[in-house]
């Protein structure tokens, strides 16, 4: 009898031991549970005066003062001026292969510069406005809206090739698709114009309703998303072909931005609200900002963030599940552009005074 309870103990004991032993299974919540991602908290790091602003790289950004270009260098605070035109510069365009620079200018010429030097100065008997390396660097874009709405293609030597016309009124936005075989321009004309890279039409689209605000190029330059104040965002396939259209916005679109992966693209509104949506536009989630009015959004190259400016004079930072990161502001104007450095350790602001902030991601 003693030896039946003493095994009696014995098999409660081993019991009581198996059920409070943890498996090495069991032992690895790092193995099953998702990785936390911590929340980035960031500080303002540098501010100047200047316009266009443009990352080249993730320590220097290029931006125009007056007739003036300054490359700078956000760490050290170095900059090199660049110096030749006679009035107030309107665009600038930077060449990430041979980081050359384009520039037009109310002083009615184009310049390419390379290291404070002008390789070539092209006169004009007209303003030129919006200009654009082709990604591969070997051709540039330009837009001219008086006396004719029309885009001229140079070669990267700034000879002249061709002069495309196809818009009857302002041209307001001009992209190059990332392989640079395709040029698409978008007008207050509510037209889209197509073209190959050597100047052929290849689709006019005429869809939108209203005025053509922005369009941005799948990475893999598959496809294309216009935005429009009639409230719309257009998914077309390179040949002009439309995917689908958006209509969820309830007042104009003024900006775009893809991911770096071209799994998901943003639309920004004048309704205060962020709309996500993968590739096929697909929606995904809204995020309702504090202001009422979006002048720019910017997915971080990262993938992780979304940046957005407002009227209000604030810009946000939101996880890309929604979830608000940061709120700068309030400025002393809108701001009008919001960019992430390639590393996405930066974010810029433009103001529309002429202000330029640099806020910068630190550990907590």
């Amino acid at each position: 009898m003693k030896n039946k309870f003493l095994l009696f103990i014995l098999i409660i004991l081993l019991c009581v031991s198996c059920a409070t032993t943890k498996s090495p299974t069991a032992e690895s919540p790092t193995a099953e549970s998702p990785t936390v991602e911590p929340t980035p908290f960031f500080m303002e790091k540098r501010s100047f005066y200047g316009f266009n602003p443009i990352w080249i790289n993730s320590s220097e950004v290029i931006y125009t003062n007056g007739s003036t270009i300054v490359r700078r260098n956000i760490n050290n605070y170095s900059r090199e001026v660049y110096e030749g035109h006679t009035s107030d510069i309107l665009d600038i365009s930077f060449d990430n292969i041979t980081e050359n620079i384009l520039s037009t200018s109310h002083d009615k010429t184009i310049k390419i510069w390379n290291k404070n030097n002008i390789i070539k100065d092209i006169a004009n008997e007209t303003i030129m406005s919006l200009i654009y390396w082709s990604p591969d660097g070997n051709l540039f874009s330009v837009t001219r809206n008086y006396p004719e709405h029309s885009i001229v293609i140079y070669n990267s030597d700034g000879e002249y090739i061709k002069t495309l016309n196809g818009h009857s009124d302002k041209i307001k936005c001009l992209e190059w698709s990332p392989n640079s075989k395709f040029l698409v321009s978008g007008s207050t004309d509510h037209i889209i114009n197509l073209w190959d890279n050597k100047g052929n039409n290849i689709a006019k689209l005429q869809e939108h309703t209203n005025d053509v605000n922005q369009i941005l190029w799948h990475p893999n330059s598959d496809r294309f998303v216009s935005a429009s104040d009639d409230g719309t965002a257009i998914l077309w396939d390179k040949n002009g072909k439309l995917i689908t259209k958006l209509t969820r916005h309830t007042a104009e679109i003024t900006s775009l931005s893809w991911n770096n992966t071209g799994s998901l693209f943003a639309t920004g509104s004048k309704d205060g609200t962020i709309n996500i949506w993968d590739s096929n536009g697909i929606f995904v989630r809204s995020i309702k900002t504090d202001g009422d009015f979006i002048f720019d959004i910017a997915f971080s190259p990262d993938g992780k963030m979304i940046a957005s400016a407002s009227l209000q004079k604030i810009a946000q930072v939101w996880k890309i599940t929604g979830e608000n990161v940061a709120t700068m502001g309030s400025y002393s104007d809108t701001v009008y552009e919001v960019s992430w450095n390639p590393d996405s350790k930066m974010l810029l602001l433009g103001i529309a005074g002429g202000e330029i902030f640099i806020w910068e991601i630190q550990s907590k």
